[in-house]
Formats: structure tokens, sequence, C-alpha cells
């Protein structure tokens, strides 16, 4: 673990790192962050104004709704209140929505990044390799793709990970409660994304290797994950809650592991893809961007060759395998998918039906892989300077050209966009769509608003060049105030 260094100079360089990952991820999304409108487009179903943002807060602070727009029962619709609420505080004090989902990006990708950069300083890596670290985790293809797609959402739990594993270390090494209460405050609020439920209990069983070492390590952990599962259940009971008392099959059954959207989200859940990173969602456009461009392709292969490097050099191996395991979960979920019509017996199982998002667990474990690999070539290794220098280079430059979606700035590359090459894009509404809500509202509210062309999602935007081929989300037709 990190040495006490002066409490001053910690909160100073973890506040200078913030800013680092703060201004890295602004640079990233220059093109998004300096366009006029809101983000939108695929999954991207953001309020425009007020009386939207209103509506959807009075849907989300409940914990069952039904969705006028789409047609089902919402059980799970209190979990959302969350990023929602937070969302109307900010909007008093003058954060517009269309605002929002920018700043949104921003400090989610600055979370994850320096949360990245907390665990791994804490096990005592150097400042720089635990930077580069958390560099690499927000440039995973998943964080490409899944922004593109509108579930940013995901990066979330994704930026507690790192948190909760680094508390969870300390509670069972130091058999202190107060640690294990903060995990569980951690995972209570990841309760956003349903699937972490699973995803923070597979890390924490998963450090058992490195953390059990006599029978009362044994209880220790049990004790600690025991108190976490309580506080857990406890604090989201608003959730589940509704799943006891009105049973929804599309929560508590499994015939949607059989469904058409269940299996496409796996289409390219293949074990080179998994192994690369690849593969995460159906229109995989980092992996398109990257195939389209010949030899680099083969760059995609450092991070596992370099997280392979971590079984053999590394001090602590049961650390390593600890993660390694983690790393290799989404294996785990593949051989699983090639079984779904057995699978779709199980209670719940309509909750993980998404096999593709699994690769969150193996996206998080390769940035610390690749960190203690880091960590022995270029400080504990004694190389001289020459030999540094230049595996510095390489390592650079290939690693450069493995994530060249992100350094071209292709996630907003709308003049590529079709379904399967998607990029990130926003759009200015005309004053006829606020005027026309504004008439709307006022009107009495046992009236109602039919619209034209029926649907939520791919509507096509014939005289913007941006969405002619994708479409967007009709936010106006989804949250009128009729």
């Amino acid at each position: 673990m990190y040495k006490k260094n002066n409490f001053v100079n910690l909160w100073v360089l973890n506040v200078f790192v913030g800013l680092l990952f703060l201004t890295i991820t602004f640079v990233l999304f220059n093109d998004v962050m300096l366009s006029p409108g809101i983000i939108t487009g695929q999954d991207w179903g953001h309020p425009v104004t007020q009386s939207q943002l209103k509506k959807l807060y009075e849907v989300g602070k409940s914990t069952w709704a039904f969705n006028d727009f789409f047609g089902f029962i919402q059980e799970n619709a209190g979990a959302a209140t969350l990023q929602q609420g937070a969302e109307c505080l900010l909007s008093k004090v003058g954060v517009s929505e269309i605002v929002f989902p920018k700043l949104w990006i921003l400090c989610l990708f600055t979370f994850a990044g320096w949360s990245m950069f907390s665990l791994l300083h804490f096990w005592g890596l150097a400042p720089l390799i635990s930077f580069v670290g958390g560099l690499v985790y927000i440039t995973t293809p998943i964080f490409f793709n899944y922004t593109i797609m509108g579930w940013a959402l995901i990066f979330w739990p994704m930026g507690l990970f790192p948190l909760a594993t680094k508390y969870f270390i300390i509670s069972v090494q130091k058999n202190q409660f107060k640690y294990a209460v903060i995990v569980a405050v951690f995972y209570s609020l990841a309760i956003l994304i349903s699937q972490s439920v699973i995803w923070f209990l597979l890390i924490l069983l998963s450090l058992g290797i490195y953390l059990v070492h006599t029978k009362k390590d044994a209880l220790i952990f049990i004790k600690m994950i025991s108190l976490i599962l309580l506080i857990y259940i406890i604090t989201n009971l608003y959730v589940f809650l509704p799943h006891l008392i009105a049973e929804n099959e599309a929560i508590t059954g499994g015939e949607l592991i059989m469904s058409a959207p269940s299996r496409g989200t796996a289409i390219y859940l293949r074990p080179l893809w998994i192994l690369r990173l690849w593969g995460t969602v159906a229109n995989i456009p980092f992996e398109n961007r990257v195939l389209n461009s010949g030899l680099i392709t083969i760059s995609s292969f450092l991070l596992p060759f370099l997280m392979l490097f971590a079984l053999f050099f590394a001090k602590n191996k049961r650390l390593i395998i600890s993660f390694t395991i983690i790393a290799l979960i989404p294996f785990g979920m593949y051989i699983l998918s090639q079984f779904r019509e057995g699978l779709q017996f199980i209670p719940f199982i309509n909750v993980f039906r998404d096999f593709s998002r699994f690769a969150v667990l193996s996206s998080f474990a390769y940035p610390i892989l690749v960190a203690f690999t880091l960590q022995h070539f270029f400080v504990e290794k004694k190389y001289n300077g020459f030999i540094k220098f230049a595996m510095f280079f390489l390592l650079a430059g290939i690693w450069l050209l493995s994530i060249k979606p992100w350094l071209t700035a292709e996630i907003s590359d709308w003049q590529n966009g079709d379904n399967w090459h998607s990029s990130l894009r926003t759009k200015t509404f005309s004053d006829d769509y606020l005027d026309l809500e504004n008439y709307m509202a006022s009107l009495a509210l046992d009236q109602k608003a039919l619209y034209f062309p029926i649907g939520g999602l791919g509507l096509k935007v014939t005289d913007d060049p941006r969405f002619k081929t994708e479409g967007t989300f009709d936010v106006f037709a989804a949250l009128s105030p009729l």
C-alpha cells in the first residue's frame, strides 16, 4: 500500500490528476463539447426543456411506472431518481438540460480515470504508472462504444469499481466495518445499472484469493461481504419491493434471454474479440474503425499481451490472479451464451441477459494488470536508460495506434454515420418545437396529442445530414406534456 505521504501533498496530487483527466476528456470530446445543441442519436434521449425534465423526474421518482411511449411496465424506474434528482438540482442553479449530457460525460470519464489512479496509487504504484492505468481505462473500446450508444450511465458503476475495491481490501485487512459501509454505499449507488448487482459481487468474491490466507481471514472476508450485502438490500428496498409485491416476468423470468435483441447484443461476443476487449455492442463503432485501418488492427493485442506479463513478473501473485479471474469472466459469459435455451428457466436471468455488458469487468481488470506490468519494467527492474527509453516509445507508439479512433476524433465523425459506423452527434431544435410544447403545456391535462411518425427510436431527420441515416430519439414526443 502507499506510504503515509503528507496529506496536503497527496490531496494536491489527486486534484492535479483529476484536473488532468478532465482536460483529457474535454480534448477527446472537443468537437461535441463545442457543438451547439444537445447530444442525441442512438439511445440518447435526454430532456431538452424544463418541462421534459420535470415529466421525466415525475416518472422516475416512482418505484414503478407504466411507460406510455413504449408500452411496458417499468418496475425499476426508481433507480434512475439519483441521476434525475442531480440534474434537477443542477437545473436550479442554471445548468441547462442541453448542457447536462456533455457535463455528464466529462464527469463520468474524469471520475473513472481518477478512481483507477487512486486504486493503483493505493497499491504503491508510481504516480505516473497509476495515471497511465487510469488513461488506459477510459480509452478502452467499451467507453467509446457505450458513449456513442447513449449508455454512458454504465460508466458510473465502472467509476465506482476501483474505489469499492480499494475500501473493501482495507475493510478486510484492517477488520473494520466502517470501510465495508463505504463499499456498501458505492454498491448501492450503482443500482442505476441493474447488472451492477452481480458485477460488484463478482469483483468482491474474486478478491478472496488475494485477501484470504487463513481461517481468520476467511471469517473476516465473509463478515464484510455479508454486511455489504445487507446494507445493499436495505438501501435498495424501494427498487426490490415491487418485484416481490407485483411479480413482473420481464424482470423475474427468463424468456427475454431468447429474444432477438438479447441475442443481437452478443453477436460479436467471440473469444478472440473478448481478448481484445472488443464486441461489447452490436454495431461495433470502435472495432469498425480499427478494422478499417489495416495493420493498426494488430495493435489491439497490446493490452492482453501486457496483461499476461503481469502473471509472470508482478510480485503479488495472489492479487494478479484475482484480477486475472475478473478479466476472464467475459469468456465465461461467452460459454453461457451458448446455452441460452437452458438459462431461460433460471429466475431473474432476464436482468443479466445482455452478456456482452460483462466486458465492463475485463475492461476494469486489464488496466490494473497492465499497470503492474509497467511498474515492473519501468520502476522495479533495473534496466539502463536506453532500454527503458526504447521500451517506452515502442509501447507508447503501439498503444496510441490501438486507440486511433479516440485520437482522430472519430467518435464524432458523423459523415461516416450508418447503423454500423455510428458517431456521437448533437442537434439544435428549432423554436417551433419549443413553442408547440409550451402551447400544449397550457392546455388541460385530460387532452391528448398524437405524434407522427409513430415510434420513439430511429426518427429520421431529412433536413439534417447528421440524422438522415441513423435517426434520433423523438424526445418531444416521448416526454410530451400531453
